[in-house]
């Protein structure tokens, strides 16, 4: 059984990062304070990286940077780095300490990175609520004023150029050709977005099964002529589906889950990719069945409301129409297709 639970935790997670890295490297380029931050490393996850798979034996090197993927420009002892600014210079640093990334390079050229509202990605917006984004390149690729580089972000030490001047430097390079383990990031960020499609938005079983509880309860509380059958339906298709993501995200053994998961087509061949999009699907048609659910309730009201206000039994119950597309919906997500 596939477990989720970490993948899960990563995008609730604050901080630097909740991925640990596997590379003594990149965790001494953390650790500094004056070290790179979660900026960073988001950026580079865009690009694919999973950077809790990358190895030291992966990363090279050189004395020289190669010009190509991403190269970190460290420093392999203390170094001063005077002012260049005539009148002085905001930032405050003045030597960095050994294992300190100066800039950071992409294909040779030093990437910066500027924040504002616009920015902001509209899916992950939708999926996490958040709205500040970030873009990153080469300055030369982004709008706006409040630019800075990723690194130091010192004023006269931002080029590579002026970079190589110094003593001490060696460049760390982590490729980005498709064919290394550790690649693969840019598909796992958008798994983490894939479970947020849903009308409603969760991260775990406990929230599943508690936004599903919730909104089964503020319906059944305005049922006025509920038929048994209806409700007991219902109430069948929202325990299923609690246990199915019980299933998915938590490990449960369940021959139940393993054997619709088979069943369910889907283009990507990434196992927990595919679970994903299984799980959006179960968001979504629990969500309609609700939907349908709110409107049979409603029909329940309008026909009493005929039927006083006419005072004799209505010909045709809007409610019946209702009720039939309610168990013919709990009736397909009983039997699995959620689509």
């Amino acid at each position: 059984m596939i477990k989720l639970k970490d993948i899960l935790r990563e995008s609730k997670a604050s901080g630097i990062l909740a991925e640990a890295f596997r590379s003594s490297i990149l965790r001494k380029m953390v650790n500094n304070f004056q070290g790179l931050d979660r900026d960073f490393f988001t950026y580079g996850a865009k690009l694919g990286v999973q950077w809790d798979k990358v190895r030291d034996s992966q990363i090279e090197k050189n004395p020289k940077p190669k010009k190509k993927g991403i190269e970190f420009a460290v420093a392999t002892k203390k170094i001063d780095l005077p002012s260049k600014k005539r009148y002085g210079d905001y930032n405050s640093i003045n030597q960095v300490e050994k294992g300190t990334a100066l800039i950071v390079l992409k294909d040779g050229k030093p990437l910066w990175y500027t924040k504002s509202w616009r920015n902001v990605d509209r899916k992950r917006k939708g999926a996490t609520g958040k709205g500040m984004g970030m873009q990153a390149g080469p300055r030369s690729s982004l709008y706006g004023d409040d630019k800075m580089s990723f690194g130091i972000d010192k004023f006269g030490y931002q080029s590579l150029a002026a970079v190589q001047q110094l003593p001490g430097i060696v460049y760390y390079q982590v490729t980005l050709d498709e064919n290394m383990p550790y690649m693969g990031g840019k598909e796992k960020r958008e798994m983490r977005y894939a479970v947020g499609e849903g009308s409603w938005r969760w991260k775990t079983d406990g929230e599943f099964r508690d936004g599903n509880e919730r909104r089964y309860r503020n319906l059944l509380s305005q049922r006025y002529r509920d038929k048994n059958k209806v409700n007991a339906k219902v109430k069948a298709a929202k325990d299923f589906t609690n246990g199915l993501i019980a299933a998915a995200i938590g490990g449960k053994p369940s021959a139940k889950f393993d054997r619709l998961l088979k069943q369910y087509n889907s283009w990507t061949t990434n196992e927990e990719k595919k679970v994903y999009e299984y799980m959006s699907q179960i968001t979504r048609a629990m969500e309609d069945l609700y939907g349908q659910f709110g409107r049979y309730i409603e029909s329940t009201q309008y026909d009493e409301q005929q039927e006083k206000e006419k005072g004799k039994k209505p010909t045709y119950y809007r409610a019946d129409d209702d009720a039939r597309r309610v168990m013919a919906s709990a009736g397909r997500i009983l039997a699995g297709k959620f689509r």
